[in-house]
């Protein structure tokens, strides 16, 4: 599956069936901060699948 639109996005969420092998890419999307304060750290890696081995871009 290809997305070419941010509106085509899928997300791990309730009911979403797809399996990651089944997207060109993806990505996890960690946020780390301290409680209560208002600017935090996001580290975005994007993987793919090669061979039935996960990858990083």
């Amino acid at each position: 599956m290809k997305v070419l639109n941010s509106y085509d996005r899928v997300y791990i969420e309730k009911g979403n069936q797809m399996c990651l092998g089944d997207v060109d890419y993806f990505t996890f999307e960690p946020h780390i901060s301290v409680k209560g304060s208002k600017y935090g750290y996001k580290r975005e890696n994007i993987y793919y699948f090669e061979n039935g081995t996960i990858k990083e871009l």
